[in-house]
Order: structure tokens, then sequence, then C-alpha cells
């Protein structure tokens, strides 16, 4: 299993990105290795493209997502999950993370799986 970070996925599907190029070769390199992403990405992401694109180009990205033929599946946070990333979240705090960054280093580990992210603070954390 592979986590999407936000930062990927948005340079996955905006063709402007700097990251564009390298995102489209590393998606089809781990699509047999089941990418997921949390829902708090999926609601991140399409926050960020209504924000930087428009709510059009959201709505077509999250239909795709959503599609039930779409190579990546979505994941549910638990509430015991929940705090465990509220706890990170109040540590990591002094690296600028945010909540879903917390989210993803804690799945990271809980799960024992790499992320795919474009967010070199995330990626320098994870290690």
């Amino acid at each position: 299993m592979i986590l999407l970070d936000t930062s990927f996925l948005f340079a996955l599907f905006q063709k402007t990105d700097s990251n564009h190029a390298a995102a489209v070769k590393l998606a089809t390199a781990i699509n047999n290795d089941h990418p997921v992403m949390p829902v708090e990405v999926f609601q991140e992401l399409i926050t960020v493209i209504t924000n930087k694109v428009s709510s059009q180009a959201a709505i077509k990205v999250g239909e795709i997502l959503l599609a039930s033929d779409s190579p990546i599946g979505i994941i549910h946070s638990k509430p015991p999950r929940f705090q465990t990333v509220w706890l990170n979240f109040k540590e990591l705090q002094l690296h600028k993370f945010s909540y879903v960054d917390c989210l993803l280093y804690t799945l990271a580990h809980e799960l024992e799986c790499t992320v795919c992210t474009f967010d070199k603070t995330l990626a320098q954390q994870l290690g």
C-alpha cells in the first residue's frame, strides 16, 4: 500500500504544476501498489483545486477519484487513530505540519507504508 499526499495528487491532475511530469511517471510506477488516500487528503485536495484552479476543476477531479473504477482507494480514520493523529499534531507542530500531514505521518508509521509526496517537510520528517 502507498499513501498519496495532496501535493502529489495536485501535481498529477494539474498539467501546469512543476511536478506534473514526475507525478505522472510515479503514478504509473505505483499503480499496482494499491495507492490510497485518506478521506482528509481528498477533502484537502478538493479545497486546494477550488482555490487555485476552479470549482469545476475540483468537481472533475473529485468525480475521477470517486469513480468505482478509480485505481486510488479512499480510507477513513477511526476514532482511536484520530486521537493519535491529534497527539502527533501537537508534538510535530514545531515543524509546521498541517493536520493532514500529521495524519499521513501517523498512517505511514502505523501501516508501515510509503507516502507519495512532493512536500519536502513531510518527506524529511518521514525519513
